[in-house]
């Protein structure tokens, strides 16, 4: 019964990796109907999403900005850190055009953030609906989740021959591989996040 409990657990695992680090960033890569162009005027952070491990180890933040177009639609925005400074200047007329990929907002936090926003602002229209944000880093994202897959699977394919026999190794190798085995994981978790 141990056995077979833990080997549908390893295939639950392993479907979850790939899932998460090939098959998601795959389909982003190629969902073009879901890719937007927006010429905005004006954007600005409204909300700032802190990821930590057992709210103990940070690993690394989200910005969410609202940005506005010509017509006055609104947008929620998924960008790094100072995107709408680096990009808008509040004294210039010009438009600035993003392509990002359209996706739900999965966060209740930010979902409740942007409802009490709305709630506060009538006039606040969004086209894509309130529960939709632009990714605008949705390629680097992918493209880190598919290379932090690559590497894990590489790591993984060693460390098996490594833990099944350990010692035909030295106990430093298998305590090197340990080691860079959970940087990796921290490395993935934080392209996951």
């Amino acid at each position: 019964m141990r056995k077979g409990f833990r080997v549908f657990l390893y295939i639950i695992l392993a479907l979850s990796f790939v899932m998460v680090l090939f098959v998601m960033p795959i389909k982003d890569l190629t969902d073009k109907q879901n890719v937007k162009t927006v010429d905005l005027i004006y954007a600005t952070e409204f909300f700032e999403v802190k990821h930590s491990v057992n709210y103990i180890l940070p690993i690394g933040k989200d910005y969410y900005y609202i940005g506005i177009d010509d017509d006055g639609n609104s947008y929620t925005i998924h960008a790094p850190k100072n995107w709408a400074e680096k990009n808008f200047d509040e004294y210039s007329d010009t438009t600035f055009e993003i392509t990002a990929l359209s996706k739900k907002i999965t966060d209740y936090d930010i979902t409740k953030e942007i409802n009490s926003m709305t709630a506060e602002y009538d006039d606040l229209y969004f086209p894509l609906g309130n529960i939709m944000c632009l990714e605008v880093t949705y390629i680097k994202d992918s493209i880190m989740k598919i290379i932090s897959g690559i590497i894990m699977s590489f790591l993984i394919i060693i460390g098996i021959p490594i833990f099944k026999n350990r010692s035909a190794f030295p106990p430093v190798a298998v305590k090197l591989y340990a080691v860079v085995f959970f940087i990796a994981i921290f490395f993935t978790l934080v392209t996951i996040v």
